[in-house]
């Protein structure tokens, strides 16, 4: 037992590779492993046995909880003195002890994912935070239930055999991400944001593991609504915009809190301005800021960054980066996310952690911003779409069309054949019916929308709701999470802390979205801090790197041998008939098909990685 487990949090170096413990009960047959980063060099976690004095209780965690001193000091003045270090697995340890795990859940506030086993009850709890932000895989394999931040500390182990879910492959070609609770294995599963599951020592495989939620966002979002808010507040942008900025500033004093050095992405967006800009009021010297570019290419999300940061006074990094750079990051994405993930941003992502890496120890992030605050384009032009379909017969709905600005898509409601908002955001998300179409032997594609949605939510806050639930914690916050963990980068995303998404939630739609301008109320708070001409510039949403163009010179190579007809019969996952003729439509120039493309050639990439073949290409 002490080989395999020393073995998978070896494999876990990437997420932490400052200290290293292991605690196990022959016993009980249980066994943990912690692989820490440790941006101050001060090993707050690993300089305490991860168990209680008592022996009651041992913990795993990946992760921090920012507000660990507040509840010390609860602890504290309730009769627990006897300290033994400054950790914060001890704070955990002694408040699960004190007051159980769901009350410790409800009072801690970061990003996490733990593992707690209770000698007593023998029983063995596994908790991810509120908003997804950390990960947390598990599933058995034969009599051995295997659980861990990474799908390849799992695969680590001796009893590891799982076989590639079909139906894991199709949800990534739709939506460029594996939705929650699937991976791309039979059996081995994601647990949800918010969620826990327990599991005893005398369970079997046979057993069904239920995961409950401890956190709901649904139950947060009803209580708010149901909630009676004096309307004269809603109105007045400047009572608001205290109230915000003051929420915001003191979450980032709190993640600021520390010996690691600091610094900020930005993107150029609304949220990473507003971040950038109050950390920098709270600096007593010039703060780190990183943007990417693509070289020869320049374009509007970087003169914005750069004009925000040189009147902010930052000490602003960019990286232009090149075709080569390109190539270099494809080649450490399979290893960075463990299972096919497309999202063309997932390298911008990580090129800028890099740079980050290079100059600070932690970075905090914009995630959450649009989610929370109205911010993306398709919340207002799904709007529109829904609202000239309800006023139009059915027999009409194939002469509606509208196109997203800044893309090439266009969406019609013949194609959408649209019943209801979910429908639109629905397709507004997912490339069609593609994925059924192309793999091979698909049963069914998860249906990645939340099974009930809270009542008297609008159009627009039902879109972000459901974004919440997906899209955020599986795409943004995974993005995130593996391209900086993998450097060794800590990030922290100011605008999850759960008191930002209560205090969002219950503001209306028009403080989000105004005259067609999302993130409405934090580009009021940043006019505060920026010149109204830069806030009013913020529009645009990020420029991706150009991938059509590469994928017909650069990478051309590349993506044929991935792609080739008989590699692809051979593997026997994709029909390779609408493939090379997408593929051939693309090279010619008719049509752009970077998305579909890319997709594929990520599963492909990942699947290269995990039992490289050589193989003879054909010409």
């Amino acid at each position: 037992m002490l080989k395999n487990v020393r073995r998978m949090t070896a494999s876990l170096v990437h997420r932490g590779a400052d200290n290293a413990s292991i605690w196990l009960d022959r016993e009980a047959g249980i066994a943990l492993g912690n692989q820490t980063l440790n941006p101050t060099g001060h090993a707050p976690h690993s300089s305490h046995p991860m168990t209680t004095l008592a022996g009651r209780y041992a913990i795993a965690l990946d992760g921090e909880i920012y507000n660990q001193a507040a509840l010390r000091q609860r602890l504290t003045l309730e009769g627990h003195s006897d300290w033994q270090s400054t950790s914060t697995i001890e704070t955990l340890l002694i408040a699960f002890a004190c007051w159980g795990i769901r009350r410790t859940l409800q009072a801690c506030n970061g990003s996490f994912a733990i593992a707690l086993w209770d000698s007593k009850t023998r029983s063995l709890t596994l908790i991810r935070d509120r908003m997804g932000e950390k990960p947390l895989y598990y599933g058995w394999m034969k009599n051995t239930f295997l659980f861990g931040s990474a799908l390849k500390a799992l695969k680590m182990h001796p009893a590891w055999n799982a076989t590639i879910n079909r139906d894991a492959i199709a949800n990534q070609l739709r939506l460029s991400y594996i939705p929650t609770p699937l991976t791309i294995y039979h059996n081995i599963y994601k647990l949800e944001p918010g969620h826990l599951l327990q599991i005893t020592a005398n369970s079997s495989s046979s057993n069904p593991i239920t995961a409950t939620a401890w956190w709901s966002l649904e139950k947060q979002v009803a209580q708010t609504k149901q909630a009676h808010f004096p309307q004269h507040l809603f109105w007045h942008t400047h009572k608001q915009t205290d109230i915000l900025e003051n929420l915001l500033n003191n979450i980032i004093r709190r993640h600021m809190h520390t010996d690691a050095t600091m610094g900020s992405f930005l993107s150029g967006g609304v949220g990473s301005s507003l971040i950038t800009a109050l950390m920098q009021k709270q600096s007593r010297q010039p703060l780190r800021t990183f943007h990417i570019t693509y070289e020869g290419i320049e374009n509007h999300k970087t003169s914005q960054a750069r004009a925000i940061a040189e009147y902010l006074g930052t000490e602003h990094s960019e990286f232009h980066a090149t075709p080569m750079d390109i190539q270099d990051s494809i080649g450490l994405l399979p290893t960075l996310f463990d299972e096919p993930f497309s999202d063309i941003e997932q390298i911008p992502a990580l090129l800028m952690a890099q740079l980050a890496r290079t100059n600070v120890d932690v970075c905090l992030s914009g995630s959450g911003a649009n989610t929370l605050f109205g911010g993306y384009h398709r919340y207002h032009y799904a709007q529109q779409l829904w609202q000239r379909l309800t006023h139009l017969p059915r027999f009409l709905h194939n002469t509606v069309t509208i196109t997203l600005p800044y893309t090439n898509t266009s969406y019609s409601a013949k194609m959408l054949n649209v019943r209801s908002p979910e429908d639109i955001y629905r397709h507004l998300l997912s490339h069609g019916k593609i994925s059924e179409d192309l793999v091979l032997g698909v049963n069914s594609t998860q249906n990645f929308l939340p099974t009930t949605i809270p009542k008297r939510l609008s159009f627009t806050e039902r879109m972000m709701y459901m974004d919440a639930l997906g899209y955020l914690p599986d795409n943004s916050l995974t993005k995130m999470d593996r391209t900086s963990m993998g450097i060794g980068l800590e990030t922290r995303s100011p605008f999850l802390d759960k008191r930002m998404v209560e205090f969002a939630w219950q503001l209306p739609v028009h403080m989000k979205i105004r005259h067609g301008k999302g993130a409405w109320l934090l580009r009021q708070a940043l006019e505060r801090h920026i010149p109204r001409h830069l806030s009013k510039s913020l529009k645009q949403p990020s420029s991706p790197p150009p991938l059509g163009d590469w994928l017909r010179t650069h990478l051309r190579d590349w993506a044929e041998a991935l792609l080739d007809p008989s590699r692809l019969r051979q593997e026997g996952f994709f029909d390779p008939t609408p493939i090379r003729e997408k593929w051939r439509q693309h090279l010619s120039g008719s049509h752009n098909w970077q998305y579909y493309l890319w997709d594929l050639l990520m599963f492909q990439t990942w699947h290269e990685h995990q039992s490289p073949i050589k193989r003879t290409i054909a010409a």
